[in-house]
This record gives C-alpha cells, structure tokens and sequence, in this order.
C-alpha cells in the first residue's frame, strides 16, 4: 500500500518545524489542504512543486463531504505528502485511517493549543473541531470548545448560529488569528475583521446558571445533581419508581391536553415534563445498581432500527399499513408473542379501559374474527342496553351487593358494543368521551350562570328548574 505521510504546518513558517520543511522537499508530490498557508510560498521559492486542494471545499455542500474528497484525493495522489494546518482537526487523517492508508503522521504545532494557550481560558476538557465540522457537530457547553480554521465571515456566520442554540448573544468568548486575539460577545463573531486559516475561536465552559437554551445531556446533568447523595434536592433524593409512578401518567394526559388546545409552547413545555421522568427513572434505577440513561436511549434507538427494516434493511415498505403490518410482526417476535391472546394480554392494563378494549377490539379484526359492521354493534349496543335494563329493574331503587356483579357485567357488555361501533366509525372513544365530558361541563356553567342571574343557589333549584335550565343551554349552545 503507497505510503502517505501527513505534516503540520501550523499557522505560520515559524511554527512549521524542521521535520515539516524536510517532509515538504524530500521530492514526494505535495499536497496542500489550502494555498492560503504561507508555506504555499515557501514551496514556490524552492521550486517544489505541490497541488492545493482549495476547489474541494467550494465543490462540497457539507463537511463530510469535504473530508470524504479530501481524503480520497490524497490516496489517489499516493505516495504523497499531506500538508495542512492542524491535520489533527481536519477530519481528512481520521478518514485516511478509517480506509486504511498507510500513514505516517509528523508531530507539529497544534493551532487548538496555541488558541487555548493564548486565550487563557482555563478548562480541564476541551473539544477541538475544525470550523467546517460546527454545524454537524454535537456541543457539549460544559466544556471549552476550540475551533480552528475559520477562514471567512460566512463560516464565521454559521458558526455563530450553530453557538447560539445553546449559548447566549452576549457569552464572551475569544477570537484571534495567528498570535493575536480579542474577547467579543458571541453576537459579534462574524463582525470581525479578516479571516484566513489561521483565524480560531475558543468558547470556554458555559454553567448552567449562564445560559437560557439546554439540551438533553444539560438535563441529565440537573438530575444528577438533584440526586446526589450528599447536595442534593431532598425531595428528589426521597423519591423511587413507585412514587414517581402518578407523574408520568399526569404529564402523558397534559401533554395532549396541550395537542387538543393546539398550543405549541404548552406542547414543547409538557413534553419536557415527560423527558423529565424518564431521565428521573433512569437515575433512580442507575443508583440501584440497574440500567441508566444510557441503557434507556440504546432500548429505543435498537427498537426504532430493528422496527424499519424498510429504513435500515433491505425490507420494501412502501405504504403505512405494510409498516404496520412489519411492525406488528416484529413486535410479536422480539415479545415472543405467538397467539392473538397473547398479543390482546400485552395490551397494558393501566391503559384507560376505553382505549384499551379498542385496541382488543382491533386484534380481534386483525385475523377476521369480527365481521360486524358498525350498525351491528349498534343494534347489539341496544341489546345490551336492554339485559342491563332488566338487571336494573330486577335490583329495584336500592341495589344491594348481591345485585352489582350483574350489573357490572351487563355494563361492560354495554360499553364494550359501543366502543367497537365507535371504532368502526372512526372515532376515537377516548376522546369523544372527554369531548361528551366538556360539553356537559360547559352546559353547567351555563345553567350555574343563568340560576345565578335569577338570584338562585343551584343547589336549591328543583327537578323541573335544573331541567328547564339545561334545555336553556342546549338550545343556547345549538345556536352558537
């Protein structure tokens, strides 16, 4: 395999070491990554003859493409010498080593350490990122973030952008270029003066109390914190699976309660609430010796892979009830579910009875063994109207305990007929029985306002008074 050897250059001929100018004349072909580098002159002053690839960055939409061209032009061009700033954040060594070039990497100036150094941020840990690799990348504001070869306003712009989802307008950060620098707000990065390679910007940690934008690692951070043993909440340290059990059921209803009002920032607001649980479940299981975050994350990232082969295999779907169709039969299989009980008993009980008996229902369907139309399960709708009448009728004012098995039973019957009319209709049962819920609150509300407006408690009114109140607000309702 030809040989390729890669050579730092630093941002200028002072910091381009013996080695470097060695590598540089030894007769190989050159390739530089930019000729904006001094050492583009220094090469033609000594009449050694190099390559740059400054086209590739116009001819690539994004940064791994740059890398993938990038690298591939330098393997097409071995045996070879590779020259570039800081060959140790452009991304085209990592690549060259993930396809297997023989490599030999010369030691140099590092331009992330040098920017560092000068900026006299203090950080333990620090990520270093090539200025075309920002935008792609995943920030950690936790940590000092040094970024190398901003080589125009435009990149400097996105750059900005990207910081500015997590970072505050006015977080000072340092720009320089070469030896010089300057402490700017973020909001002005891009109004500096000229870029070049060696333009770079060091963004030191951000603390939480900092800043006005998370994400998801910032609230795994909160929690543990709120967790731990010695300075955390008491209330969070108190609490285990069983006592958080309520709130995610109460954050899961507030979510579409916030759906139904069609309120977006109420929407965005209560699916934290529910991120928060399940970040708060993981840490109680991961202080047990049990699974963590981590665990939560890869149980659902390999459920959604393995759920679309048609994404990430080679199974065709082309309509949403072939993915279905996929997603049920993998389903039974990983659960090892072999029979249509079997996947009717996986139904959760904790469901609400209406949904859950809908989501039966459609097992049953799924292998044909209801053939009944809509109008058919009204008509057995009425006839379990009927049975539970007579046990009504049979159990008199004052039921007594011996009555209520039947009663219940015949009541079941009755809901089950409807729901599965419902659901053959379309019609989510759930969802008309709260909309049915809400209405019978708003009529309320206006039988309490107009038995107010006639000086009267509602509490006092009488049969004949609350009825002819609540024809009022019906009538009064239609005509809206």
């Amino acid at each position: 395999m030809a040989h390729i050897t890669i050579v730092p250059l630093g941002d200028s001929l002072a910091e381009m070491t013996v080695g470097a100018a060695e590598a540089l004349a030894s007769g190989a072909p050159v390739l530089l990554r930019t000729s904006r580098h001094p050492a583009a002159q220094w090469l033609k002053d000594r009449n050694v003859p190099f390559r740059a690839l400054d086209s590739l960055y116009e001819q690539a939409e994004d940064f791994d493409t740059l890398r993938e061209n990038m690298a591939r032009a330098v393997m097409n061009a071995a045996p070879c010498v590779y020259a570039a700033p800081d060959p140790t954040t452009d991304g085209c060594a990592k690549r060259l080593r993930e396809l297997n070039a023989n490599l030999t990497i010369l030691p140099g100036v590092s331009q992330a350490a040098k920017a560092l150094a000068l900026s006299g941020a203090d950080a333990d840990e620090v990520i270093t990122l090539a200025a075309s690799a920002v935008t792609g990348a995943r920030l950690d504001p936790t940590r000092a973030l040094v970024i190398t070869e901003i080589g125009g306003a435009l990149r400097a712009g996105e750059i900005k952008l990207k910081l500015l989802s997590l970072y505050p307008e006015n977080f000072m950060v340092t720009l320089g270029r070469g030896s010089t620098r300057e402490r700017i707000p973020l909001a002005e990065l891009d109004r500096g003066g000229a870029f070049d390679h060696s333009s770079w910007l060091v963004v030191p940690p951000a603390p939480l109390s900092s800043r006005s934008r998370y994400d998801f690692y910032d609230l795994v951070d909160i929690m543990d914190r709120l967790r731990d043993p010695d300075s955390g909440c008491p209330w969070d340290k108190e609490q285990d699976h069983i006592t958080l059990r309520e709130y995610i059921l109460e954050e899961a209803c507030e979510v579409i309660e916030a759906i139904d009002r069609g309120d977006p920032d109420r929407l965005a607001d209560e699916l934290g609430d529910v991120m928060l649980q399940t970040v708060f479940h993981a840490k109680v299981d991961q202080q047990r010796g049990g699974f963590d975050i981590l665990d939560v994350t890869t149980a659902i990232c390999g459920k959604m892979i393995r759920r679309h082969p048609h994404i990430f295999g080679a199974t065709k779907a082309d309509t949403s009830a072939q993915v279905l169709k996929n997603w049920e039969a993998i389903k039974r299989e990983e659960k090892r579910i072999d029979t249509q009980s079997g996947a009717m008993r996986d139904i959760p009980k904790q469901l609400p009875a209406l949904m859950r008996a809908a989501k039966v229902f459609r097992k049953a369907r799924d292998i044909g063994f209801d053939s009944y139309t809509t109008l058919e399960w009204m008509d057995k709708a009425a006839e379990e109207t009927g049975e539970l009448r007579v046990e009504l009728e049979r159990a008199g004012a004052k039921p007594n305990p011996s009555h209520l098995p039947r009663i219940e039973e015949e009541t079941g019957d009755l809901l089950f007929a409807v729901v599965n009319a419902a659901r053959l209709a379309g019609v989510q049962p759930e969802l008309a029985l709260n909309a049915a819920i809400e209405k019978f609150i708003r009529r309320f509300e206006r039988v309490e306002r107009a038995a107010a407006g006639a000086g009267k408690e509602i509490h006092s009114l009488t049969r004949a008074e609350l009825d002819r109140y609540w024809i009022e607000a019906k009538s009064g309702e239609a005509e809206r």
